[in-house]
């Protein structure tokens, strides 16, 4: 009989160091990790476009999926110890293998191409396409859990989808909640690719200062420092990563590019699994979603460079020399900043021959975006970090008399005009003769 030790799985992780799966539970991840599904994980980057950037945000949506189910099963053993609550053996794989899939549904760019087939009128949501992959048997994870433990596809299913999530059963809140397992990861692994030192907040402190309150995961008072510390981390990963403007003029030249594309004619999509994912989104053959990665995006904006499309040809041109759009920040009334828009489709329309104006120009809500700073309360207290005193009630961080909690919930991010950089220089000096407000 193998010995427990050859059972373990043991993955070397350059930002939690080794994450350890032991018996039964480390021999199922392998299986569900090694289907081609969740390999596809491999070539689809963390942060979209944000390496273009930043050098080093090349990691991947595979290594953040490892280091959100090693997150979890740390927490879920603090949990356990701290508020003296044995769980069972199933409750616990469960937990965990819904933490390494819970992003097994995001599609090319992660949440930018979320936001560009939403922009485009074509239903997507990453999360459906993650039900859909763990409960179809073309999916190939069905049969690897069902194996395991039979209905476990099932009760993993309502740890991603927010219509079935059970409000009363705290695991899930180490799935999907402002303190779970995927912001514990990314905070520390985003930083870290990027190349941002100032924030490291010690997520194993944290972890270690969990327990339960009346059935709900709680912190204790003694790690605030902690939690504060990993909120200000994550508002400036926002503010200095995320919302960059360079990255964000990125996403929207991506998007411009995508935009475009979808709407010529079959001869730019011959790539099938590509034009069904454009026209059908997540309701596509998962035979022909497992094909689309970040890898197919890039070969064909390589080729779309040559397309007949001009406008097509011209962004994707754009795009792979990165020669992104310019930002304006728009921080004048609307009626400015209409004005400024009108101005840019007048100037790219004489600069730019033959390219469609009102594509190579666009507005860039940060509202819209799928990225949401969604730190703190937001829908009532079952959504807020909740902190146990020594002495005293259960409250959520921003009912606190001193916390940067509040500050950070109220903070806003100014929209941005984006446009060619023909025209920048020119739209410059029309909104500085007008008065325009940037």
């Amino acid at each position: 009989m193998p010995s427990a030790k050859r059972k373990t799985l043991v993955v070397r992780d350059p930002v939690l160091g080794d994450l350890v799966f032991c018996g039964e539970l480390g021999q199922t991840i392998k299986a569900l990790v090694d289907a081609p599904a969740f390999q596809r994980l491999r070539h689809i980057r963390q942060n979209s476009v944000a390496s273009l950037v930043f050098p080093g945000a090349e990691h991947t949506r595979f290594a953040h999926s490892l280091g959100v189910a090693a997150i979890a099963q740390k927490m879920l053993a603090a949990i356990s110890a701290n508020a003296g609550e044995e769980l069972d053996q199933s409750v616990h794989d469960d937990t965990v293998l819904a933490a390494l899939l819970h992003d097994v549904g995001h599609g090319p760019f992660s949440h930018s191409f979320e936001d560009i087939l939403r922009g485009i009128d074509v239903p997507f949501d990453h999360e459906r396409l993650g039900v859909r992959l763990l409960t179809e048997s073309e999916g190939g994870f069905f049969s690897t859990l069902e194996r395991g433990s039979p209905g476990r596809a099932g009760r993993i299913v309502k740890f991603i989808d927010k219509e079935k999530r059970e409000q009363s059963n705290w695991t899930y809140a180490l799935v999907s909640s402002q303190l779970d397992a995927d912001r514990l990861d990314y905070v520390r692994r985003d930083a870290a690719a990027a190349g941002v030192t100032n924030h490291q907040p010690d997520i194993a402190r944290l972890i270690d200062n969990l327990s339960l309150a009346d059935g709900r995961i709680v912190v204790d008072e003694r790690a605030v420092d902690v939690v504060e510390s990993f909120l200000l981390a994550l508002d400036h990963m926002y503010e200095r990563v995320y919302f960059h403007k360079a990255v964000r003029g990125a996403a929207v030249l991506v998007s411009a590019v995508i935009r475009c594309a979808a709407k010529a004619n079959d001869d730019v999509l011959e790539d099938v699994p590509l034009r069904d994912l454009l026209q059908e989104g997540d309701r596509v053959a998962l035979s022909k979603y497992a094909r689309v990665s970040d890898a197919t995006l890039w070969h064909y904006f390589d080729r779309w460079q040559d397309a007949g499309d001009r406008t097509l040809s011209y962004l994707a041109s754009r795009l792979r020399r990165r020669e992104l759009p310019k930002a304006f920040d728009l921080r004048g009334s609307a009626s400015q900043s209409t004005k400024l828009h009108q101005k840019a489709v007048e100037l790219a329309r004489d600069a730019i021959p033959g390219v469609d104006p009102d594509i190579v120009v666009c507005f860039d809500d940060l509202s819209r975006v799928n990225l949401k700073r969604r730190f703190v309360l937001s829908e009532g207290e079952a959504d807020s970090i909740l902190i146990r005193p020594v002495h005293g009630q259960v409250h959520a961080i921003e009912e606190r008399q001193r916390t940067i909690a509040k500050e950070i919930a109220n903070k806003m991010y100014v929209d941005r005009l984006f446009v060619p950089q023909e025209i920048r220089s020119d739209l410059q000096r029309f909104a500085d003769h007008e008065k325009i407000a940037l």
